[in-house]
């Protein structure tokens, strides 16, 4: 087989971006990361984006691990930490990553690791609850109360009754630097460093668990409960409404968009509920793309990342909103889809997708609705390019030829002379039909009748063209020796000089900007 073949056939698993999901075979596209990819553990605690934009993940028995562009780099035992189940995580102002852990606090700067304890001031006490006060300081609540780090070691912060050596839950600081706070009954506080002023939640809520307490960039202050949602509106707690739960929620955690006007909401055993800016919420499951359906903690970082961390399933991450994978596990007939290799709007939410086991129809919404192979019309199954006819039909390049679609109906087409070459590409140009093939370039007219041919020069080693581009006047041809011209009914070597001269093109673009890709 052909080196361009051999690339071509590589485009497997294309992903579609729809804004809709069907029932079967389309769900969203997330990359997942688990123990083969370094993860040290896969139950995610807690996670974390950076200032510099890594992703620090913390775990149920593991340690914590850091993400960047080289991959996972872990940070347990082995590196000083003492924390294993990582119960939070806060970065100061040096850009020190502080870790919350049953084995008290530890500091994190570069590979450097200090651990916080008894020995420190801690009081001996899994740590609850991590936030910076208003001079940066780090805070930590735990069973014996609350704690400041004062440059050293850590001491223990007086507050008034009835807080004064209650546990100390969750932490968050207001953009007045009022610290809020949630004791373990339940009690709900603000704090300004003098005096203490209590909110309690409202009538009907006194038996639920509180599950998380949190500041939205706007500086709005919320609580999540198990089955419900309240924000501070004025000095009295406003419940949120939060369509497409599940019956009897068990919501674990709260998070908002690093950019603002988003929210993620952690539905533990029932997926994650994901609100965007001026959109509807809208709930996620594993049938959806999650890792699955028991979700921890999920955050979207100040790229637009979804980040989402599951109860025994690692970390996945869904780069864009909206972007959705389409496979052929449930295609008809039982076949997959295999190398996709071209795509072709029709319009109204329809697609035509041209792949190595035939041509298929996907509609918005249903997903797969329709396949063409031989047995239906088609020359060959393996599929190369499409072009639309401009009469409602679609040109397909096949293994053997030219086939056009139009109205359901495949049939094949074309001059006989292409009837057993593999049409890798097709292009409109100046009302001609231009086919880029294993035997040379092949001009037809609008209707599919041949004009004239032309085969690339000996030197070139391949007949094979990949790709047919018109830039800056030219008409350029992707070889497996770099690019060609067309010039008249001659085909010459372009861009001679440039890094791409000796080696396979498989296809190019042209940019706004008039750049060549």
């Amino acid at each position: 087989m052909s080196r361009v073949r051999s690339l071509l056939r590589a485009l497997c698993w294309l992903i579609l971006g729809w804004s809709s999901l069907p029932a079967t075979g389309q769900h969203l596209a997330f990359r997942h990361f688990g123990l083969r990819d370094g993860l040290p553990q896969s139950q995610v605690t807690a996670l974390l984006e950076d200032r510099r934009g890594f992703l620090w993940v913390g775990t149920n028995t593991g340690g914590m691990a850091r993400l960047g562009a080289s991959g996972f780099q872990s940070f347990g035992a082995a590196q000083g930490l003492k924390a294993r189940f990582v119960q939070g995580m806060v970065e100061d102002g040096a850009g020190h990553i502080w870790v919350g852990s049953e084995n008290g606090v530890s500091e994190v700067q570069g590979d450097t690791v200090a651990n916080y304890g008894p020995d420190q001031g801690l009081g001996r006490s899994p740590t609850l609850s991590l936030a910076l006060d208003g001079a940066g300081r780090v805070l930590v609540g735990n069973r014996l109360g609350l704690y400041r780090h004062d440059g050293e070691g850590f001491e223990p912060v007086a507050l008034p009754p009835p807080f004064a050596g209650q546990p100390i839950r969750f932490l968050a600081r207001d953009r007045a630097d009022g610290l809020w706070m949630v004791t373990s009954s339940r009690q709900v506080g603000r704090w300004d460093g003098r005096s203490l002023r209590l909110y309690p939640l409202p009538p009907g809520h006194g038996a639920t668990p509180i599950r998380d307490l949190q500041v939205d960039p706007a500086g709005s202050v919320w609580i999540l409960l198990e089955d419900t949602l309240l924000r501070m509106d004025r000095g009295a707690w406003v419940q949120e409404d939060l369509p497409d739960l599940p019956p009897s929620p068990k919501m674990a955690s709260l998070r908002f968009d690093a950019q603002g006007g988003g929210m993620l909401v952690s539905l533990g055993g029932d997926g994650l509920l994901v609100k965007a800016p001026n959109a509807p919420a809208r709930r996620l499951t594993a049938a959806d793309g999650l890792p699955r359906d028991r979700i921890l903690v999920a955050i979207r970082d100040r790229r637009g990342v979804l980040w989402v961390g599951s109860d025994g399933d690692g970390l996945a991450a869904q780069v864009l909103p909206g972007l959705a994978s389409l496979d052929g596990s449930q295609a008809l007939s039982g076949k997959d889809l295999a190398a996709v290799t071209a795509i072709r709007e029709l319009g109204h939410g329809q697609y035509l997708l041209a792949t190595s086991t035939g041509l298929y129809q996907v509609d918005e919404g249903r997903g797969i609705t329709a396949r063409w192979t031989r047995a239906q019309g088609l020359p060959a199954d393996q599929m190369w390019s499409l072009l639309p006819d401009g009469k409602g039909g679609v040109w397909v390049g096949t293994d053997r030829g030219l086939a056009l679609w139009r109205g359901g109906r495949v049939a094949a087409a074309g001059p006989r002379e292409m009837a057993r070459t593999s049409v890798l590409s097709l292009v409109r140009d100046r009302g001609r039909i231009l086919a880029g093939t294993e035997q040379g370039l092949f001009v037809l007219d609008g209707d599919g009748r041949l004009l004239t041919r032309a085969g690339l020069p000996a030197e070139a080693g391949s007949t094979e063209i990949a790709d047919i581009l018109r830039f800056r006047g030219q008409l350029l041809l992707a070889s497996p020796l770099g690019l060609w011209r067309l010039a008249g009914n001659r085909i010459e070597r372009a861009y001679e000089d440039a890094p791409f001269a000796s080696v396979t093109v498989t296809c190019m673009t042209a940019d706004d900007q008039g750049h060549l890709w």
